[in-house]
């Protein structure tokens, strides 16, 4: 569990960060600015999360991104936050790093009927079971589970997919909490983060996630990847992690970005 030791040490972590020059910023959506819901559809910011954005993209030298395993189209729509990070300073990345501003995931032929053949797999698993659905991207197709109340239900139809059309050639595989998702097109958050460091010339990464889909990005922080030692990684809650620093919660991750926008040079009213 979190405790108050976890707190202050993220904390005093978050506080040196804030000092670099330049300064990368990036947060997961679902689990760590939203909580989960039944119907991914219904997902929205946790109350003061886009206020703390807003005000960390108004900081100077700071670059701030949502890495998401939605679709940007998605992301965009239920986090209210435009495509186009010209009009927030915010910006989106969907797929799990592999749709990015300016350059949509248009699929080849082969990876159009594979995609195809992915999902047709994965509508037949859930189909049956009342609470499971498949979710639709542009380059992958992913099962939800999480609303059926047997876990043993949950870990059945789990383990089909897996054994299933995830072990189709040429589909990439990522499991979450209650999810699998199945892409034709490799992505990686890690990669992602990676790219903003070295787009931006950041001098520091501080990347929040709460999923297992989150340990690619934690990752590649830290001088051993070619990061910086004032990197910071923060898991949202309990389990293992390559982060190394945690929160317990939502509302501390807001109150974490509060914290740093008003270090760079923006306060906000409590």
């Amino acid at each position: 569990m979190t405790s108050e030791t976890d707190f202050l040490a993220t904390r005093a972590a978050l506080d040196r960060a804030a000092r670099v020059a330049h300064l990368v910023v990036a947060c997961d959506f679902d689990g760590t600015l939203s909580p989960f819901v039944s119907d991914p559809e219904t997902s929205r910011l946790a109350p003061g999360a886009r206020e703390a954005l807003d005000a960390l993209a108004a900081c100077p030298s700071t670059t701030v991104l949502l890495v998401s395993g939605r679709d940007r189209s998605t992301l965009s729509r239920i986090s209210e936050i435009p495509t186009e990070s010209e009009a927030t300073g915010i910006h989106l990345v969907g797929q799990h790093g592999s749709e990015w501003e300016g350059e949509p995931a248009a699929l080849s032929e082969v990876e159009a009927a594979l995609l195809a053949e992915v999902t047709a797999q994965l509508e037949a698993i859930a189909l049956p079971h009342e609470g499971a659905f498949v979710e639709y991207k542009p380059s992958s197709a992913v099962l939800h589970v999480r609303s059926l109340p047997r876990a043993e239900d949950r870990e059945r139809l789990l383990s089909l997919a897996l054994e299933g059309p995830a072990s189709l050639e040429g589909v990439f595989t990522t499991e979450g909490k209650s999810v699998l998702e199945l892409a034709v097109r490799e992505a990686s958050k890690g990669a992602a983060l990676q790219t903003f460091r070295e787009r931006a010339g950041a001098d520091a990464v501080v990347f929040f996630g709460d999923d297992v889909t989150d340990e690619k990005g934690f990752a590649v922080l830290g001088p051993a990847h070619g990061g910086s030692d004032l990197d910071v990684g923060v898991k949202v809650g309990d389990g293992p992690t390559a982060a190394a620093y945690r929160v317990a919660s939502i509302d501390e991750v807001v109150a974490s970005l509060r914290r740093l926008a008003s270090a760079r040079g923006v306060s906000q009213p409590d």
